[in-house]
C-alpha cells in the first residue's frame, strides 16, 4: 500500500473518532453536532474517493461507492440532508468501516 493510501486510511479513522467524539453522550443530536458530523462525513468520502480500486476490494464488505456517492450529496444536495439518515450511518456503519480500515492498515 502507498503511503498515500495510508494517510486516506488514517484520515479515515481520524474523523470516525471525531464523530464519536462529537456524539457521546447525546440522546439527540443538535445541529451544530450533526454539522461536525457532515463535515467528516465528506472527509471520509474524499479520503475513500482517492482509494485505489484493488485496496477497496480488499475490503469488499464496505460499501465504498455509497460513501463516496453520500459524501457528493453532502456537498451537492445540502439542501436535502437528512437528519434520520445521518444517525443511521453513525449508529450502524462508522463501526464496520472502522473495523475493515484497520484492517487494511495492519496488512
Amino acid at each position: 500500500m502507498s503511503r498515500k493510501e495510508r494517510e486516506r486510511l488514517e484520515d479515515i479513522l481520524t474523523a470516525i473518532a471525531a464523530i464519536r467524539r462529537y456524539v457521546a453522550g447525546a440522546d439527540v443530536l443538535e445541529t451544530a453536532t450533526l454539522d461536525a458530523c457532515y463535515f467528516n462525513f465528506v472527509v471520509i468520502g474524499e479520503a475513500a474517493r482517492h482509494l485505489t480500486a484493488d485496496l477497496r476490494e480488499r475490503a469488499a464488505e464496505i460499501p465504498w461507492a455509497r460513501i463516496i456517492g453520500y459524501r457528493n450529496y453532502l456537498a451537492h444536495d445540502y439542501f436535502r440532508v437528512d437528519r434520520a439518515t445521518a444517525q443511521q450511518i453513525i449508529r450502524d456503519d462508522l463501526g464496520p468501516l472502522e473495523t475493515a480500515v484497520r484492517r487494511l492498515l495492519d496488512e
